[in-house]
């Protein structure tokens, strides 16, 4: 992990520990204004856009090809670009695939925005949300947004909207209190992004410690961010206290954020310095608005249900010590 110095809401929706249930329920979902969070009827047209997208949500290949978003850095962590097809090398399992699609482009994203309102962010919230406000404003007018806040139980405050002031709206009447139930708003926020109206997916996540009062457990959610085409985005807001006068929960917390994203093909900031959150806020989202998009042919045998790896590498000549490549892990394969 890189380290910066310097008015009734549905129980089926506010409930983490029975977030399973918003992925079994094609037909609802909720829509928020500032006042009030209520659930209705989901208009045909979108449904079938759902529909969809909840089964591009997963990365399991049922076509003949794998989309693979990719982050190409240098040693000053700024972004490369201008790199060509010629330039990569793409693995499965560790052979080598031809790929058989490239672009650099901005396309539209559905985002999940996850909000820690625990009561040790009371001394944070200001930076906090402003990291939330530059990560917003790097936004094209396409991508949609929904916000989930998490103390100690994890909420659905507004649903997908392409309007990002209202998110930061609404996180100006935010209340901090309880614990912390991290995983809970992980699952919860990974359902919710299945319904999302474009193929590229992500969570963006704020907080200051791990996790105290979940009902899944790290390896639970560890399955299900590797099974998910989402990357997730993280800022873990570490402070200066010494690591004795924290918990355990607290001192593994910037490391469960740091592993969901790499699993994913994201990126995470640990940063021990508030003034520094709205900076690593911008920096994260031009990260997503500036990836590659490589496409590849799997093996005819992966058509196995099983998990597997990809990597990617950068094949300019020189490049292989000067710049640092993020991608997802792998996929999982469509069952024979």
């Amino acid at each position: 992990m890189e380290r910066m110095r310097r008015p009734l809401i549905s129980p089926v929706h506010i409930a983490a520990g029975v977030c399973w249930i918003l992925s079994s329920s094609p037909v609802g979902f909720v829509s928020a204004d500032d006042s009030a969070v209520v659930i209705e009827s989901r208009a045909q047209p979108r449904a079938s856009a759902t529909r969809q997208n909840r089964v591009a949500s997963q990365l399991r290949v049922d076509s003949n090809l794998v989309l693979v978003p990719v982050t190409v850095t240098d040693r000053k962590d700024q972004l490369v670009t201008g790199l060509e097809r010629k330039d990569f090398k793409l693995f499965e399992d560790r052979i080598e695939r031809p790929i058989q699609q490239f672009a650099l482009e901005d396309a539209p994203v559905s985002v999940v925005v996850l909000f820690d309102s625990s009561g040790s962010m009371v001394s944070k919230r200001l930076h906090a949300r402003l990291a939330v406000s530059e990560f917003l404003r790097s936004a094209n007018p396409d991508d949609e947004f929904a916000l989930v806040e998490f103390n100690e139980r994890a909420r659905l405050i507004v649903n997908f909207t392409r309007e990002p002031e209202k998110i930061e709206q609404l996180l100006l009447s935010t209340v901090f209190k309880g614990q912390t139930a991290l995983l809970d708003a992980i699952c919860l926020a990974l359902n919710t992004v299945k319904y999302g109206v474009h193929n590229r997916k992500a969570l963006f996540i704020v907080s200051d410690g791990g996790d105290n009062h979940s009902r899944y457990t790290r390896n639970e959610i560890r399955d299900r961010a590797r099974e998910a085409d989402v990357q997730i985005y993280s800022i873990a807001v570490t402070g200066t206290f010494r690591p004795w006068k924290l918990s355990h929960e607290e001192n593994a917390g910037p490391a469960l954020l740091d592993e969901m994203a790499r699993l994913s093909g994201g990126r995470s900031f640990e940063v021990a310095d508030i003034e520094d959150l709205a900076g690593v806020g911008a920096k994260l989202g031009s990260y997503l608005r500036n990836q590659y998009m490589l496409g590849f042919t799997p093996a005819a045998t992966a058509r196995d249900g099983k998990y597997h790896r990809i990597e990617v590498k950068v094949a300019a000549p020189g490049s292989s010590s000067s710049m640092r490549v993020r991608s997802r892990s792998g996929y999982y394969a469509p069952e024979p």
